[in-house]
């Protein structure tokens, strides 16, 4: 039977991928956020500055990322973490404030944050080097559902509730002053738009699902998987 070498076939066997992949696969950031990166000047290849997005890297090729020599990592890591409040979902923050990397000091891996959880939000994170399973829970088109409690300033009506479920994939009253509210996007600050939106401030909110994933973790807490969790 005949057999047709692609130029994908080639790619692999010569150890070759596109930067963004590149990028992703050293635990850096997801694809998406690679191309950022390289849309920024915050990338080189042996010492010249990246500016397309479908540049070829080869093993023996040095990339840098904000002048950090970056490389394929080994093993992928998946961590399940119950974010506090107070805490940036970022690896780093210029004016010092505590980010969740400083919570997990001790996984011996770099990893990033997927998707994002706002700093006044706690609830479940996942944080990994593997950008391929990044991509595909924080892709629009995937449209996994993301699971929070809110609890707001005033007592729920009926209202509030048929006005939420216009735009919400769900909101359920489950308390005097307490919805649970299911939404698939990731906007900046999204629930509390929402909620805002029919006269609700938020006091208090957290992630208690993402998909199937259910935050089983007491706040601050995070455990580490070797293989993807099941979303």
């Amino acid at each position: 039977m005949a057999y047709k070498f692609t130029q994908a076939h080639a790619m692999r066997y010569n150890h070759l991928m596109r930067i963004n992949k590149f990028i992703a696969n050293c635990g850096v950031s997801s694809r998406r956020h690679a191309e950022d990166l390289i849309a920024q000047g915050r990338v080189k290849i042996n010492g010249e500055l990246v500016r397309e997005l479908g540049i070829i890297v080869k093993e023996s090729d040095v990339v840098l990322v904000d002048n950090k020599p970056i490389s394929l990592v080994g093993k992928s890591i998946y961590i399940v973490m119950n974010k506090p409040r107070g805490v940036l979902t970022t690896c780093m923050d210029d004016h010092g404030r505590r980010t969740v990397i400083d919570l997990i000091p001790n996984v011996g891996k770099r990893v990033y944050p997927v998707g994002r959880l706002d700093y006044d939000t706690e609830g479940l994170l996942l944080l990994t080097n593997d950008g391929e399973f990044a991509r595909r829970i924080t892709h629009p088109s995937n449209e996994i559902q993301k699971t929070y409690i809110a609890d707001v300033d005033t007592d729920v009506t009926d209202e509030h509730i048929i006005r939420l479920n216009q735009t919400a994939d769900s909101a359920t009253q489950v308390g005097t002053r307490t919805i649970q509210i299911i939404i698939h996007e990731g906007k900046n600050r999204q629930v509390r738009k929402m909620m805002a939106s029919v006269g609700l401030d938020v006091v208090n909110l957290k992630r208690v699902a993402i998909g199937r994933l259910k935050l089983d973790l007491d706040v601050g807490e995070f455990i580490c998987l070797d293989k993807p969790p099941i979303i």
